[in-house]
C-alpha cells in the first residue's frame, strides 16, 4: 500500500532528514502537427517534457545537516520514495536544476525549506505497483 508514511528523498546517494512532501508535475510542450490531411481537424503532438519537483523539508538545525536545495543549486543524482520500504524509487533525476526556493524558522530550532526544481535531460518515473 501506497500512504506516504516515511517519505524519503536521497540526494547523491544520501538520505535527506526531515522530508515532509514531495510532488513531481509533468508537463510536455504541445506542438502542432497538423497538415492538410488532417482537415481542419487539430493534430497535436507531445513535445519536451518537463518535471516540476517541489520539495518540503523540515530540518532540526541544530542536529542535522543543512540539505543544499537553494535556487541556483544543481541537485545530482535526486531519488524520491514514496516510502522508506519502497525497493524502487518512484522517481529517480540524474541532474534536476533548483529555480526558487524559501527559506524559514519555526519553534524548536526547526528550518523550514520549500524548493522548486525541474529536470534538467532524462529521468525515469517508475508508476506504483510496477
Amino acid at each position: 500500500m501506497i500512504s506516504g508514511d516515511y517519505l524519503v528523498a536521497n540526494i547523491s546517494g544520501t538520505l535527506v532528514e526531515g522530508v515532509m512532501a514531495w510532488s513531481v508535475s509533468e508537463s510536455c510542450v504541445k506542438l502542432n502537427g497538423q497538415t492538410g490531411v488532417h482537415r481542419r481537424f487539430s493534430a497535436n503532438e507531445q513535445g519536451t517534457r518537463t518535471a516540476t519537483i517541489k520539495l518540503q523539508i523540515v530540518q532540526d538545525i541544530t542536529s542535522t545537516p543543512y540539505t543544499p536545495v537553494a535556487a541556483d543549486t544543481t541537485i545530482s543524482d535526486l531519488e524520491l520514495y514514496h516510502s522508506i520500504d519502497d525497493a524502487t524509487p518512484a522517481f529517480v533525476f540524474p541532474t534536476a536544476n533548483v529555480f526558487d526556493s524559501d527559506n524559514g524558522s519555526q519553534m524548536g530550532d526547526k528550518f523550514v525549506i520549500n524548493s522548486t526544481a525541474e529536470n534538467y535531460g532524462s529521468y525515469t518515473r517508475n508508476d506504483p505497483g510496477s
